[in-house]
């Protein structure tokens, strides 16, 4: 992959033969894939003229250990984004939470009904009566959203997300409307169609539907096989961190806390890719520098010298130093002013900027010293 953050220049196709353009896109994987199609118009061309194979290899990079390859793109004909750049985003890219909107990287929760959590309280809510409708009588399924609307469960009763149901009603309501001369009143995306035409959209819909179904169905075997496989490539580049660090002489956690290093241990996880000493090599010199942005955040404790955050001072000094009751920043003008638990904690919110969201706790414990005391 080497440096993930240096993308080439737009004149780069015209620089390389194809060959080696080739050989670089069938080293890729499919998030990779998109990324070189957003560097240039060129490249793009260059990936829609042969992604065929360039695509065909990227989904067989993922396939390490037991892991097999990524299912195939489906083929659908129905309008909307069902490209290979949105496939592989809907797989492992950002995407809006189904309930709150928040932006998550998690994988989708249902595939079939295309519903994505960025929390165990959106799960919950994903999962319960008012979202999900259980169409018991049947009623749904025989109507004509029932032919093509997403539905989860192999067998009736069908499963069906509630907000696609009322998106399906204001899309059948919006042509009616049009048709009686009224103004279109849904603020949603709902494109402008006739009658005629929506009918055809419903017959491609549901022509689609089992190569969505199967594609699901396909996705849910691929995901817990790739999640076993990535927990052990995220193991050995964490190994593979702390060789560096011990080579660097700083701490392993100092490496991992920096944006640039989560940026690629993110990135080789979801590829299920090895960090290898070139890509070190390629960002050593941003990594070192965010640590030592870091350090220069942190103060020296005035009575063991070590270095603390200021978030980490109150629990420190609780852990540290119990017995003293003044401040420990250097060049503090209350420095020698003796203070208790609550009142310490007071100084550095006040004077020091920062106090951890445990500050609570960590006051409580200063209580429970004061009355040992």
């Amino acid at each position: 992959m080497g440096n993930i953050f240096t993308l080439p220049q737009p004149s780069v196709r015209d620089n390389l033969p194809a060959e080696i353009l080739l050989e670089v896109a069938f080293k890729c994987s499919p998030v990779d894939i998109i990324h070189l199609e957003q560097t240039s118009k060129n490249l793009r061309n260059f990936i829609h003229q042969h992604k065929q194979y360039i695509l065909k290899e990227a989904h067989k990079n993922l396939a390490r250990g037991r892991c097999p390859p990524l299912p195939d793109c489906p083929i659908v004909q129905a309008s909307g984004n069902f490209s290979h750049s949105a496939y592989a985003n809907w797989v492992f890219g950002a995407a809006p939470c189904s309930v709150c909107s928040s932006i998550t990287y998690s994988t989708p929760v249902n595939w079939a009904l295309r519903l994505r959590a960025c929390s165990k309280y959106c799960r919950t809510v994903l999962a319960s009566k008012p979202a999900i409708y259980i169409d018991n009588s049947g009623e749904l399924t025989k109507s004509a959203f029932g032919q093509w609307l997403p539905r989860s469960s192999s067998r009736p009763p069908y499963l069906y997300f509630r907000e696609h149901i009322k998106r399906a009603r204001l899309e059948r309501d919006q042509v009616i409307a049009v048709l009686n001369g009224c103004q279109r009143q849904s603020t949603l995306e709902i494109p402008r169609r006739t009658w005629d035409q929506l009918q055809a959209e419903y017959a491609k819909r549901e022509a689609d539907r089992p190569i969505l179904e199967k594609n699901a169905v396909e996705l849910e075997r691929w995901l817990p096989i790739y999640r076993v496989e990535k927990a052990v490539v995220e193991k050995r580049n964490l190994e593979r961190v702390q060789l560096l660090a011990q080579v660097e002489n700083v701490r392993a956690a100092e490496i991992t806390s920096t944006p640039t290093m989560k940026h690629i241990l993110f990135a080789f996880a979801r590829d299920l890719a090895y960090i290898t000493y070139s890509v070190w090599i390629d960002n050593r010199s941003r990594i070192l520098a965010e640590i030592e942005n870091r350090r220069q955040e942190k103060l020296a404790c005035a009575f063991c010298h070590q270095l603390v955050n200021f978030k980490g001072f109150i629990y420190h000094m609780y852990r540290s130093h119990p017995k003293e009751n003044r401040c420990p920043v250097e060049g503090c003008n209350k420095k020698q002013k003796v203070m208790n638990g609550e009142g310490l904690a007071a100084h550095f919110r006040a004077k020091h900027r920062a106090v951890p969201k445990l500050e609570q706790y960590r006051v409580d414990c200063f209580h429970d010293h004061d009355d040992m005391c």
